[in-house]
């Protein structure tokens, strides 16, 4: 049995991203409410304990703690959170145990703090190293904040570092990415993350965009900007293992393997989504959020309030926290869906595997008529996208999402 992950959220930056609609709150010149919110995260984690099966129990192999800017925060606040997570089960040897870093919060006593408080590995938002794109974005940092803290996250002893960059920004050229890569070639980087932007409902981007104001590149220039991020990756001995992940044998992140190889995990903080299947949770907390069990029941999606003042007041309880029941015919469409970002696939014993069933009739008859316009790759043992299918896998997937296996 696949181990349960550990995510959490910490939600304070020190200004909100005009592209960003995760749950994260600018803090501005105010300081965060660090104490509070460890508190809170404390008692969260005391609910869980009471909430989860043995078999949900048994360790964890990877923690990440997200934002936000979990990096505002001290390193005894990350290691007072590790030691409360051991509560929920053992933090396995070698686990892996990622911070998401701002590279304005970066300094080297901080993150050499971090590394003894026990975390060894860093995703540092880079973001880019085009000054006028970073004042676009409304980052916090400027060019030279990212590449310090990349300095100083190698010279604090991390050997496992992603630099996280997008891609498809407004007024950007192939010209600024290649700028970025070539500033970024004399860092040993083992894993890079590269997102093409979308803009999202309810962010600032997304109101310039209702008004022709977001001056986005063309297509063409887009697919050309993740070539050469490939390209940048492949020279530096890194290959694609999903659709916007890349690194280097033994680099890849295992926390987010876990959600695309449909793992169950643990989200803890305001606005954090877990997924568990119905055996990983106990009979009295499936009655506390009114769920039957029931052969058809595959697992419970469950989002904490989004709200500060809502998460800290019920954070030890049930109160507030949404309940969306997972039925087994729409658990196997969310495999495909995930399964199918890596650049390996799926295969078909996974599936047996994870359901306890063969592999669908329908979701084969699917992926037979995707390999005939050439946008699947089938063998053997499973399936996977190929280049020209990755541009079109949105169409494909949604063929998974609405299959019926009745």
């Amino acid at each position: 049995m696949a181990k349960v992950a550990l995510y959490i959220h910490i939600p304070f930056c020190v200004s909100k991203c005009h592209y960003c609609d995760f749950n994260s709150i600018g803090l501005g010149r105010s300081a965060a409410p660090e104490a509070e919110y460890v508190a809170a995260l404390g008692r969260e984690i005391g609910r869980w304990t009471e909430a989860l099966a043995p078999a949900a129990r048994e360790g964890f192999d990877t923690v990440f703690f997200g934002g936000g800017t979990p990096s505002l925060f001290a390193p005894e606040s990350i290691a007072t959170l590790l030691r409360e997570a051991r509560r929920l089960g053992p933090l396995e040897s070698g686990a892996e145990v990622t911070l998401e870093l701002n590279p304005k919060t970066a300094a080297p006593d901080k993150m050499r703090g971090f590394r003894e408080a026990g975390c060894n590995r860093l995703s540092i938002g880079v973001q880019t190293l085009d000054e006028r794109l970073l004042a676009e974005l409304a980052r916090a940092h400027d060019a030279a904040d990212a590449l310090q803290a990349l300095e100083w996250a190698f010279a604090a002893g991390f050997e496992r570092v992603s630099g996280d960059l997008m891609y498809g920004l407004p007024r950007q050229s192939l010209g600024h990415l290649e700028d970025t890569l070539h500033r970024l070639e004399r860092f040993p980087l083992r894993h890079l993350s590269a997102y093409e932007l979308i803009v999202e409902e309810g962010t600032p981007f997304y109101d310039r965009y209702l008004k022709g104001r977001l001056p986005l590149p063309e297509t063409e220039e887009v697919l050309a900007m993740r070539e050469r991020i490939a390209a940048f990756g492949r020279a530096k001995g890194m290959g694609a293992y999903e659709v916007s992940n890349y690194a280097c044998a033994g680099h890849e992140s295992r926390h987010n393997l876990h959600y695309w190889d449909y793992d169950s995990f643990v989200g803890l903080g305001a606005g954090a989504v877990s997924f568990l299947r119905a055996s990983e949770l106990n009979g009295e907390t499936l009655n506390l959020l009114g769920v039957e069990p029931s052969p058809q029941l595959y697992g419970l999606r469950l989002a904490n309030p989004r709200g500060l003042p809502e998460y800290g007041a019920g954070s030890g309880a049930w109160a507030g926290v949404e309940v969306e029941p997972i039925a087994r015919t729409a658990a196997c469409g969310e495999f495909m869906m995930m399964g199918l970002r890596k650049r390996r696939g799926i295969r078909f014993a996974d599936f047996e595997k994870k359901f306890a069933a063969p592999f669908p009739a329908l979701f084969r008859e699917a992926l037979d008529r995707a390999r005939e316009r050439g946008w699947v790759e089938l063998e053997a043992g499973g399936a996977r996208f190929t280049e020209e299918g990755m541009l079109f896998s949105n169409e494909v997937l949604r063929e998974f999402l609405g299959e019926s296996l009745h």
